[in-house]
């Protein structure tokens, strides 16, 4: 399959231009995805921007992937050794083998930048990437083939392992990550035709916004639920956590709902900026969610700095209509 870089001269905002190059499978995804973090940059939204950059750069290991980027189904593959040089292969999947083996393959992380996965997935060579295991899997291999826990061939010796990657299932992550962007393009459209245009809306200004972008990083980049917000004004925060729904003028509520996503002094920071404002929020308030946006207090776990930030103007809108 061949990939053109672009040809999308005729769009007239960087938001269509980005709509158009992931719906086109002829524009790389990572021709389309620059297209995108221009987008993310005029909107002000710091994370989705280190979000996809990291699809452009690559991942490093202590970075949760999105979900298209776990690989499933994958397998092992064993060459056993045997008499006058010859040589046979074992395919195994992971739910056969012993867990401390099977790690091995439920751990792989496809953390390449997308035009390395793109490269792979649409080579011309005879043979796919392949995944080399260490000569420690092998001999832990070795030791539950004596104790007949896993497949093995009768006199021959396990001597190298490697789990495949095919290209069909390469070509398959790369669909669902453009998918996803593409979802994520659509919507913030659907929220502001003209995000991403110069001095057009941000998410700090643009609360519908804000929202698309939220449920989009906690979906691609927290190993759990963190912060989703709704447009029906809900916030769920934490593993498993219901949505949180506060009426008007409820602040005892909105403090108990904002230690969901900040600390203990970020929450004492939010009640004194609320007393020093009197009825209503207003500048001290306003001046504490600049220093929430800016990385100032600690967080509560798993929850992303522009996550805490709309997920807090969210919550004050519930409590403070107009806010």
């Amino acid at each position: 399959m061949s990939v053109r870089a672009d040809t999308l001269s005729h769009v007239t905002t960087p938001l269509a231009a980005a709509i158009d190059a992931l719906s086109d499978p002829q524009v790389t995804l990572s021709a389309a995805l620059r297209r995108l973090l221009v987008v993310s940059r005029r909107i002000g939204a710091d994370d989705l921007t280190k979000l996809i950059r990291a699809e452009l750069e690559g991942y490093d290991e202590a970075t949760p992937l999105p979900p298209a980027r776990q690989p499933h189904g994958l397998h092992v593959t064993v060459r056993f050794d045997g008499p006058m040089g010859s040589q046979e292969h074992v395919h195994v999947f992971a739910h056969e083998l012993p867990a401390d083996l099977a790690a091995a393959v439920e751990d792989v992380r496809l953390v390449s930048p997308v035009a390395e996965l793109e490269a792979l997935a649409f080579n011309d060579g005879d043979e796919d990437p392949r995944l080399g295991l260490s000569h420690m899997w092998i001999e832990v291999y070795r030791q539950y083939v004596a104790q007949n826990k896993v497949p093995s061939i009768s006199m021959f010796v396990a001597n190298k392992a490697f789990i495949r990657m095919p290209r069909t299932h390469m070509r398959g992550v790369l669909d669902r990550l453009r998918t996803s962007a593409l979802d994520l393009a659509l919507d913030l459209e659907g929220a502001d035709a003209d995000a991403g245009s110069p001095s057009g809306p941000t998410v700090a200004s643009a609360p519908k916004l804000a929202s698309v972008v939220t449920n989009y990083i906690n979906v691609q980049a927290a190993e759990h639920a963190t912060v989703t917000v709704g447009d029906h004004t809900n916030v769920a925060a934490g593993a498993g956590a219901t949505a949180v729904q506060l009426q008007a003028g409820d602040v005892s509520g909105l403090l108990t709902a904002a230690g969901n996503l900040l600390g203990p002094d970020g929450v004492q920071a939010l009640r004194d900026a609320l007393d020093r404002d009197g009825d209503r929020p207003g500048e001290e308030t306003r001046s504490f969610l600049d220093r929430v946006k800016s990385g100032t207090y600690v967080l509560a776990g798993g929850v992303a700095t522009n996550g805490a930030y709309e997920g807090l103007v969210n919550l004050l809108q519930q409590v403070f209509p107009g806010f």
